[in-house]
């Protein structure tokens, strides 16, 4: 068991390196972006700049850093539907990878024999309810990332996390950035 626990910190330790050279190397190359240029790149190739758009979304669901830049960045290249698309299928695929990683991370760490040891109020959660599901990850901050997380541990059934994951971010996509339109308008 001690030997398990040291391989996984070693691998828990090596995961955050990566994600931290990653994110610095990230910051590093945006601080030396031409603005002009990257605007012109993503209007010239577009199908690259949307796999980058859903890319960045994916990897930024994942971390506490949010994705509104990304957001604004993408509202002043391709409008208010493409931007809400761009939101809703970026951050779905987040919450799906959040999904599969923490179902890994329940299997690696005996869950369902912690789970036992939990109060009683927190073990009858409504985990697998969609109402539950929709409900919290309307919560800003931790709900979709708690959500996606439990979703996985608890094992949900994926179709029910996708479709529920789906809504909640259209519903998010369209809030956020019919804020952010307006918000430009404002600035106009």
């Amino acid at each position: 068991m001690l030997t398990k626990l040291k391989q996984w910190d070693k691998k828990k330790w090596l995961q955050a390196l990566l994600i931290l050279f990653f994110l610095l190397v990230s910051v590093l190359i945006i601080l030396r972006l031409d603005m002009n240029a990257l605007q012109a790149f993503i209007v010239k190739h577009q199908s690259i700049s949307t796999f980058l758009f859903l890319l960045s979304y994916t990897i930024l669901g994942v971390t506490p850093i949010p994705s509104e830049p990304i957001t604004y960045l993408a509202l002043t290249l391709n409008g208010v539907l493409p931007t809400i698309l761009l939101v809703t299928v970026g951050n779905t695929l987040a919450a799906t990878l959040e999904y599969f990683i923490a179902g890994n991370l329940g299997n690696l760490t005996d869950f369902e024999q912690h789970k036992e040891k939990l109060p009683s109020r927190l073990k009858s959660l409504p985990i697998d309810s969609p109402i539950f599901l929709l409900t919290v990850r309307a919560v800003p901050g931790f709900g979709p990332k708690f959500v996606s997380t439990m979703s996985g541990i608890y094992n949900i059934p994926l179709s029910r996390h996708l479709w529920t994951a789906l809504l909640s971010n259209l519903i998010g996509g369209i809030f956020i950035v019919l804020t952010m339109s307006g918000i430009l308008t404002l600035f106009r």
